[in-house]
Order: C-alpha cells, then structure tokens, then sequence
C-alpha cells in the first residue's frame, strides 16, 4: 500500500521570463516571503519547464528558481524543474548559434522567432547554462508522469 505524501505540492508552467508575475503566484500561495526567500518549509514545488523567453526577465526568473531550489533544500522543502522546449532552444542557440539547423534557418534565429531576448543570451553565465542543461526531461512522481507539454521529445 501506497501511503501519500502529506507535504503539499505546488505546481508551476511557463512562466516565460515573467518574473513579477511569478513573484506574486510564489507570495500568493505563500511559498515566498516579500524578500523572495523560501517560506514553505517542507512543501514541494515543481517547475514544468519554459522559464525563459517572451518576457522580461528571463535571466532573473532563472537565478530566482535555482535560488529557491537551495533555500527550499535547506529547510526540508523541494524545488524541482523539467526541462522546456524553451531552455532547449535557448541552449542550441547558446551552443550552435548560427549553424544550421537543417530546415532553413539557423540556431539563433529559430530561438529568436520563439520569443528569444539577445540581452538574456548576453547575460548567460556557466552556472545557468549548466542548471539548465541538467534538468530531466521527465519526472515520475508518485505514480504520475512530468513532462513538459510542447516538448519535442514527446512526439512519437
């Protein structure tokens, strides 16, 4: 017999370089205080990948989530995040930059066309590509699979 976990768990998608408005759903679910540290104690939160592109802060939203991760770790909590077709793209634009991708176009542009920002690509650090690179594409929890929606792995 199975006996569920009581900690609750939280979780987050797409959240596209939106940093306040991540900010306000963490603080909204009490998950974060107005300092933006971790406050859930034990609680879980999971990150269903596409942290970056389209928005703003797209480097902020990364530093703050792997942050959490540490915080949350600390007091007992979790922070996990799979792997978005975002942070794939922002990788091989990262990596392959102008080489082609073999279907008219090349790295750069393909993640430029899908709301990528030349100043996050700037303000990249080791750190963040080696995170980004680590997350699992997948996740079974309990008995339920994680993965990311629009992730090109999932078509057959």
């Amino acid at each position: 017999m199975q006996i569920p976990s009581l900690r609750p768990t939280y979780i987050i998608g797409d959240v596209h370089g939106h940093l306040k408005k991540l900010v306000k759903l963490l603080q909204d679910a009490h998950l974060i205080d107005a300092e933006y540290a971790w406050k859930a104690g034990t609680a879980t939160l999971w990150f269903m990948g596409d942290f970056v592109d389209r928005g703003p802060d797209s480097i902020a939203v990364l530093d703050l989530v792997m942050r959490l991760q540490s915080e949350a770790a600390a007091s007992g909590g979790t922070v996990a995040s799979l792997l978005g077709n975002h942070e794939m793209l922002l990788l091989a634009a990262y990596r392959f930059g102008r080489r082609s991708t073999g279907l008219g176009s090349n790295f750069l542009t393909r993640w430029k066309q899908n709301g990528g920002n030349r100043k996050d690509i700037a303000s990249l650090t080791l750190r963040h590509l080696d995170w980004m690179a680590h997350l699992p594409a997948m996740a079974l929890v309990d008995d339920y699979l994680f993965i990311h929606a629009d992730a090109p792995y999932t078509l057959n």
